[in-house]
C-alpha cells in the first residue's frame, strides 16, 4: 500500500510595510506688523523755516531802510539849518567889517537918515496877527516890525519859563496850548527808526514851525 506524501506549501506571508508617520508641521510664529508712525515732513518743516527766515530778513531790511531814510532827512534838515546859520554869520561878519572900516576912518557926522539896513533873519518885518498875539506878553505891538532872531529868542524864553522841554530828551519841545496854536504840525519822528510813527516838535525844526507867520521871502 503506497502512501501519498502531501507536501504542504507554506503560506506566503504578506509583509505589510510599516507606514512611516508624516511629521506634523510646526506652526509658523506669528509676527506682528510694525506700527507705522507718521514722521513730520522734512520738506514742509524746511519750507516753513525758509518762510520765517525770509519774513525776518524783510522786516529787518525795512527797519534799516527806515533808519537810513530818517538819517537822510535829518542830514537834509541840518544842511538847511547850516545854510541859514552861514547867512546869519555873513551878515554878522559884514557888520563887523563895516564897523572896523569906520573905526579906521576919521570920524564923520553920523548919517542917521541912511543907516545900514540889517538883512536876513535880522531884518525886522511885519508878522502875522497870531504871532503878534503871542508876542504881546513881551511888549511887542501889533504891526511893529520885528526880526526873526528876536521872535526866536522870545519863543525860546517862553519855553524855558514854562518848562516845556522833555526832561529826558531836551531837544524835544512839549508845547502848551499857546505854542500849539502858534506852531505848525510836528514833522520830526520821535523814533528815528520809525519815520511813519508819532511825530514831535523840536528845537532843530523851530524855524519850520513858525515860517508861515513871516513874509514869503523869509520862509
Amino acid at each position: 500500500m503506497s502512501t501519498k506524501t502531501t507536501s504542504t506549501k507554506p503560506k506566503a506571508t504578506k509583509s505589510k510595510a510599516a507606514k512611516v508617520a508624516e511629521p506634523v508641521p510646526e506652526p509658523e510664529p506669528v509676527v506682528e506688523a510694525p506700527a507705522i508712525v507718521e514722521a513730520p515732513s522734512v520738506v514742509e518743516a524746511a519750507a516753513e523755516t525758509v518762510v520765517v527766515e525770509n519774513t525776518e530778513v524783510a522786516s529787518m531790511r525795512q527797519r534799516f531802510e527806515a533808519l537810513i531814510k530818517s538819517r537822510q532827512d535829518q542830514i537834509a534838515d541840518l544842511k538847511q539849518e547850516i545854510q541859514e546859520i552861514r547867512k546869519m554869520q555873513r551878515d554878522h561878519e559884514h557888520a563887523i567889517k563895516d564897523a572896523s572900516k569906520k573905526s579906521k576912518k576919521k570920524k564923520v557926522p553920523r548919517d542917521d537918515a541912511n543907516p545900514r539896513k540889517p538883512s536876513g533873519f535880522a531884518s525886522p518885518v511885519v508878522v502875522s496877527d497870531e504871532l503878534y498875539s503871542f508876542l504881546e506878553r513881551y511888549s511887542v505891538k501889533k504891526g511893529e516890525p520885528i526880526a526873526r532872531t528876536d521872535v526866536t529868542r522870545h519863543i525860546t524864553n517862553y519855553i524855558k519859563e514854562h518848562d516845556l522841554q522833555n526832561p529826558e530828551h531836551r531837544r524835544e519841545i512839549l508845547p502848551d496850548a499857546a505854542l500849539k496854536k502858534l506852531f505848525s504840525e510836528p514833522i520830526e519822528p520821535k523814533d528815528p527808526a520809525n519815520p511813519d510813527g508819532p511825530k514831535m516838535w523840536s528845537y532843530l525844526k523851530m524855524q519850520r514851525y513858525i515860517s508861515h507867520h513871516f513874509p514869503k521871502k523869509q520862509q
